[in-house]
């Protein structure tokens, strides 16, 4: 991390939706009106673009928002829109925190007018650069409004964070490059940032498919399956990058979800290949680097599904307990060398792995989580951040829970 760029509705404020759902109850409109009338009516998506852009005024906006919600009075309907946003103290002072440290901090924000802004008081002379999307014709999630934030922060696309409380806007500044958080709860999104703060790495990634790799990242195709390939990018990192240092291997398949007499000799052999083989040879191929060093972390990713095993998933259960016991295995192997062996098994996570498995399959898993819900993307990357870090230096060959309270050993 070099710079932090940050939305301003919804990051440096209070929730944007939660300050519409209060003024749709103040009108007597259902709570999500406001969402509705956007999603269900195009034009009026449409019209709210070109007032992004600001191609049309905030009274003929507000006019014509009005009368498609019903609302009486047109007067300051942006504003009123707006009223419960209110600045959010704590990621106001994360950015205070960067400055201090000397990042480079700026907003990119979709501007609703100028209201929301006058009413941020000194709040905006912390940032080095304001890119608001009325002032220059471009909006989020277009990637050029991104690298003009960059450019005018002084910083490359690579080395900013940027936070948004949009998955799509996350996703158009990583097409640039950039390291996305997607906001949801401050507290979550300062912790993430100090992690970026106090981290920092050159990546490479392998897929069989690398089209939608970040810039700035060394993306190598291969296929897990396939030993040679692993070995193959091992040698490219050591090479461009100057060795490595981390090993994450998340590369993996749910496989169909099948009872046990139906798994083919196929499927079985293709979940296995990809997800024990591929962790194997991807492990052995970074430990001579890493030995030969004396560092090395590497966090496997395994599931609560090699503990315990999910009917309808038995080559795929059967996979991620190889990965566990794999795990314990090579951690004990390269004991006392520097390099340390672990992984992590999570109950279902919310990822597009999940278009692989039936409703029957994933409603199994969530109803057999205390919390009551799928974990997050993020979670996961948080325990894997700590995993990688130099802060973990006493668990080797060691399987961590990340279950919403499922795992019971």
């Amino acid at each position: 991390m070099r710079a932090l760029l940050v939305d301003y509705g919804g990051v440096l404020t209070t929730n944007v939706f939660e300050s519409f759902r209060a003024f749709s109850r103040a009108e007597g409109l259902e709570p999500d009106a406001l969402v509705r009338v956007l999603r269900e009516q195009p034009e009026a998506l449409a019209e709210l673009e070109r007032l992004e852009r600001g191609e049309l005024g905030d009274a003929e906006f507000s006019s014509s928002l009005g009368t498609r919600l019903g609302v009486a009075s047109h007067e300051r309907l942006i504003e009123r829109l707006l009223d419960g946003a209110v600045p959010d103290e704590r990621l106001i002072g994360a950015v205070r925190a960067a400055r201090r440290a000397g990042f480079a901090t700026g907003v990119v924000s979709n501007s609703w007018g100028t209201g929301l802004y006058s009413r941020a008081g000194t709040v905006l002379e912390l940032f080095d650069a304001v890119v608001l999307s009325g002032e220059v014709g471009l909006r989020k999630p277009q990637p050029e409004i991104f690298l003009l934030a960059a450019e005018r922060i002084g910083a490359s696309p690579e080395g900013c964070v940027f936070v948004d409380d949009l998955r799509a806007n996350c996703a158009g500044a990583a097409a640039v490059g950039m390291t996305p958080v997607l906001h949801r709860d401050s507290r979550e999104t300062v912790a993430e940032l100090e992690r970026l703060r106090a981290g920092g790495a050159r990546v490479a990634v392998l897929d069989l498919r690398v089209e939608g790799a970040a810039q700035g990242t060394l993306a190598l195709a291969g296929d897990v399956t396939r030993s040679a390939d692993l070995d193959a990018a091992v040698g490219r990192v050591e090479t461009e990058l100057g060795g490595l240092d981390i090993l994450v291997c998340c590369a993996g398949v749910s496989g169909d979800s099948l009872r046990t007499v139906e798994v083919s000799d196929a499927e079985w052999e293709r979940v296995l290949a990809i997800n024990a083989s591929g962790t194997f040879y991807a492990n052995r191929a970074a430990l001579p680097g890493m030995t030969a060093r004396g560092y090395g972390r590497i966090v496997n990713i395994a599931s609560i599904a090699g503990k315990e095993g999910n009917p309808m998933a038995a080559a795929y259960s059967a996979s991620k307990a190889a990965v566990i016991t794999l795990t314990k295995a090579i951690g004990k192997d390269v004991a006392g060398s520097g390099v340390l062996v672990n992984c992590i098994a999570p109950a279902v996570i919310e990822t597009p792995m999940l278009g692989d498995m039936t409703e029957e399959h994933i409603g199994y898993m969530v109803e057999r989580i205390p919390l009551g819900r799928m974990g997050k993307p993020e979670e996961v990357a948080g325990l894997i951040a700590y995993l990688a870090s130099e802060d973990m230096a006493f668990s080797t060959g060691a399987c961590f829970d990340l279950s919403g309270g499922r795992a019971v050993y």
